[in-house]
């Protein structure tokens, strides 16, 4: 997993932070594993940011077939995670899907202080 940090101003001219996530994912196997360097990364710079953390975007390039997995993990992110649930209620989280040449398939914007998915209750439907 890569990563950048970037500033932006606000309205009134305060620096705030957003770090921008990428990985090129070939191996859906591998998606457990990037979201857990995902989740280390985010609540360290987090915890470093605190209030100036404006958004947290999130790029995957993969084989267009692995994004709604790659979509459902960062919803359960967004969401369901007990650490990352907290810091998306006052961060955005931004998805950019990207197939394997680069090209822009679907971005998705999280908003703040919602439940983004339900992605619990599909899952457990699915089990049944």
């Amino acid at each position: 997993m890569n990563q950048k940090e970037f500033s932006k101003k606000d309205s009134r001219g305060k620096d705030l932070f957003v770090l921008v996530l990428s990985i090129e994912l070939q191996n859906p196997d591998e998606l457990v594993q990037e979201m857990r360097v995902f989740k280390e990364i985010v609540i360290g710079w987090h915890r470093a940011r605190q209030k100036e953390a404006a958004e947290v975007r999130f790029i995957a390039v993969s084989d267009p077939k692995y994004h709604q997995a790659i979509e459902e993990f960062s919803e359960v992110c967004h969401s369901n995670d007990i650490d990352l649930k907290v810091i998306f209620e006052s961060t955005e989280l931004n998805l950019d899907l990207h197939d394997k040449t680069g090209k822009l398939v679907r971005e998705r914007i999280f908003e703040k202080n919602k439940d983004a998915s339900g992605i619990l209750n599909r899952w457990f439907k699915r089990g049944k």
